[in-house]
């Protein structure tokens, strides 16, 4: 706390910390625009120039605070734009979702009891990569119902449902670096949360659903002091997306016990509970 007070009494933006914000945000725009189009060598070089800034970013960042918080968050924003704006160069999940999504609402089956070959004539069958082809799925209820919803918009319409997982995506990053500004007013945070290269070149242009269930995880850590249902609600969706989810939904309740008592914690795991358990009953 007395490092933001002593940065808010100094109005001067550090010309270091805004050149490495924007070395590191142009590099890996180069790399989601670029992909595999250009050499090994020139490739390796812009992740270098990525990954070297954002780390001297969060060290000068954190020394001697000087970026706002809004010049950190632009930065992130248009990144998340240039990676939905184009197609996913390293993943191939979306089009997972999209088969699965398809098997409810097209075909009328449950993605838990026939897997994606028993749809062969699918248009997004060829898309999705072969590994999935014999799988049945392997996300939560809360996800499988949003791709369903996703797919009934999207129809056969590829780049609308790319661009709606990946929108998805894009939105809960932004969504989780609204959180982290409202709680922190620390720009290195929102750096160290949204510039890492990972999240907008392989997270977001991937469209995976990794950074929805990121964002229940920040929420529900958020609400767990003050609000043990909610908490508990926000972080059972999270393991409703991802069996994954359950770590931190154990993490907070353990957090919750310790400092808040076994009532509190009982009370976050049974609405985090009940939510798995009612998402699962329905599917």
């Amino acid at each position: 706390m007395l490092r933001l007070a002593n940065a808010r009494e100094s109005s001067a933006v550090s010309a270091s910390a805004l050149v490495l914000l924007l070395a590191s945000a142009a590099a890996t725009a180069g790399i989601i625009i670029t992909g595999k189009a250009i050499s090994f060598w020139s490739f390796g070089a812009l992740i270098i120039v990525a990954v070297g800034c954002f780390f001297l970013l969060l060290r000068t960042e954190t020394k001697r605070p000087s970026l706002p918080c809004w010049l950190v968050f632009g930065a992130v924003a248009v990144l998340m734009v240039i990676a939905v704006a184009l197609p996913p160069r390293t993943s191939n999940d979306v089009w997972a979702y999209s088969i699965y999504g398809r098997i409810l609402t097209v075909h009328d089956a449950s993605p838990y009891t026939h897997s994606p070959e028993e749809f062969p004539a699918d248009p997004y069958f060829a898309r999705a990569k072969r590994g999935y082809h014999n799988i049945r799925s392997v996300y939560g209820p809360v996800w499988t119902g949003l791709s369903a919803g996703i797919m009934e918009i999207a129809d056969e319409n590829k780049t609308g449902a790319r661009l709606l997982f990946q929108g998805i995506a894009a939105l809960s990053v932004l969504g989780a670096l609204a959180l982290l500004w409202r709680r922190t007013k620390d720009a290195a945070v929102l750096a160290f949360a949204g510039l890492n290269p990972v999240v907008a070149a392989s997270v977001v242009n991937g469209g995976h659903n990794d950074a929805l269930l990121g964002l229940t995880v920040l929420g529900g850590a958020f609400a767990a002091p003050a609000h043990p249902i909610i908490a508990g609600l926000v972080l059972g969706a999270g393991a409703s997306i991802k069996v994954v989810g359950f770590l931190p939904l154990a993490a907070v309740a353990a957090w919750a016990w310790y400092r808040r008592g076994v009532r509190h914690a009982l009370t976050l795991v049974a609405s985090g509970l009940a939510l798995v358990l009612v998402g699962y009953m329905f599917a």
